[in-house]
Order: C-alpha cells, then sequence, then structure tokens
C-alpha cells in the first residue's frame, strides 16, 4: 500500500484489488494442495 501511495496511486484501493484477487488464488491451490488426513463432515 505504501509503494502505490508513494506512487500516486490510491493505497487501500490497491490493497482491496490485491486482497480480492489473490483470495481465490490461495484457497484452489488449499483445495488442491491440503494434507490429506480425517475428514469429518458433520
Amino acid at each position: 500500500m505504501r509503494d502505490a501511495d508513494r506512487r500516486g496511486k490510491p493505497g487501500c484501493l490497491v490493497g482491496l484489488l490485491v486482497g480480492l484477487l489473490s483470495w481465490p488464488l490461495g484457497l484452489l491451490l488449499w483445495i488442491v494442495f491440503r494434507p490429506e488426513g480425517n475428514r469429518r463432515y458433520y
């Protein structure tokens, strides 16, 4: 965010965009590479 602020862009908006765009990728990677274990569905 500070880097974006220094470059004249709104830091909060850049941080929000990065957060919104990175969480789906992180979720998909977790689903693909999560460790096997006891899967209990309640």
